[in-house]
């Protein structure tokens, strides 16, 4: 699942369709989670993806929190250079 416009973008390049993402990640045919900054935490639990995606500065680290809490596999980004992004990619 992810909670990052650019990071959903990515995965469907790489022919990866999540589970999930938000209402601005423009995935007509994805069920939406709520917004970057306001997550429906309780529908993401329910659907119990293996990992939720979110960035730093994306999105609010209460609802990293709440995630991580939930017991869900949580994968955090944070690119700042255009250096760290192939390294960020890879990582996912």
């Amino acid at each position: 699942m992810s909670l990052v416009p650019s990071v959903t973008e990515t995965l469907l390049a790489w022919g990866i369709e999540p589970v999930a993402c938000t209402r601005f990640c423009e995935q007509p045919g994805l069920l939406h989670v709520g917004g970057t900054k306001d997550p429906d935490i309780a529908a993401i639990t329910a659907l119990a993806p293996d990992l939720v995606v979110v960035d730093r500065e994306e999105n609010r680290k209460e609802d990293a929190d709440a995630i991580a809490a939930a017991g869900l596999g949580l994968h955090v980004t944070h690119v700042v250079h255009l250096a760290e992004v192939e390294a960020t990619l890879r990582a996912l």
